[in-house]
């Protein structure tokens, strides 16, 4: 990782590198984490989908291919830049079609996913995702969490990239934060070619508009935490 990009991800909160893996990666990655059309009443609790349209798979830990993946040296090199031995903790695919057009409004990920409750002070609230624990740590943790987000399609202003608001990445913001920051911007648009990749904290506030071009927008998103956790929680996969 190159001194800027690093300056970049601690002044701003996110960082791109447009063009990263290589062609054969991303093959590689397409040809594991395609689940095409799907019935609806097939679709498990790790997948979303409209209209047998899947345009999330989450829980891909559970993938030997992204397991594999996320211990290369091309992916541990950025990590370990800024988080040295951090473990990857989460993994999902998202997909955006025509047929599964989705946004996503202006928000920070502020949550993490564990094996099971357990009473840890400054951990809550609690909810599940896909049948996996997740609950809200202490903004210590998730300032410690960085996002990879490894673009497998070109992504560029008409897809529905991703939308960040650099240095928002530093502590939690409640929702009139939230609105006064996406009011005030400026905001900017994570645009990459295949193979690019988006570094980010949890942090930072973020969005995705609806597609303006009909095509595939699929984007591995990958989560790297530290290896443990306070009080006996458990990564739910690490």
């Amino acid at each position: 990782m190159s001194d800027d990009v690093r300056a970049t991800l601690a002044t701003n909160g996110f960082a791109i590198i447009d063009s990263y893996l290589g062609d054969d990666d991303v093959r590689r990655l397409l040809a594991s984490l395609d689940v095409g059309p799907a019935p609806v009443d097939d679709i498990d609790a790790s997948l979303r989908a409209r209209r047998g349209v899947v345009f999330a798979r989450r829980n891909l830990l559970s993938s030997p291919t992204v397991r594999t993946f996320a211990g290369t040296t091309p992916v541990r090199s950025l990590v370990d830049a800024v988080a040295p031995g951090a473990a990857p903790v989460r993994a999902i695919l998202f997909d955006k079609t025509g047929d599964a057009n989705w946004t996503v409004p202006w928000h920070q990920d502020r949550s993490i996913a564990v094996r099971r409750r357990a009473d840890v002070d400054g951990f809550g609230p609690w909810s599940e995702k896909a049948g996996v624990v997740h609950v809200q740590p202490p903004p210590a943790i998730l300032r410690e969490m960085l996002t990879l987000r490894f673009s497998l399609d070109p992504c560029d202003t008409d897809n529905g990239p991703l939308r960040v608001i650099p240095a928002t990445h530093h502590r939690i913001l409640d929702q009139r934060e939230v609105a006064d920051a996406a009011g005030r911007g400026p905001e900017t648009l994570c645009t990459t070619a295949a193979g690019g990749v988006v570094l980010m904290r949890p942090l930072i506030l973020h969005a995705s508009s609806p597609a303006r071009r009909v095509g595939h927008r699929r984007v591995l998103h990958v989560e790297f935490g530290p290896p443990t956790l306070p009080g006996g929680l458990q990564w739910a996969v690490a």
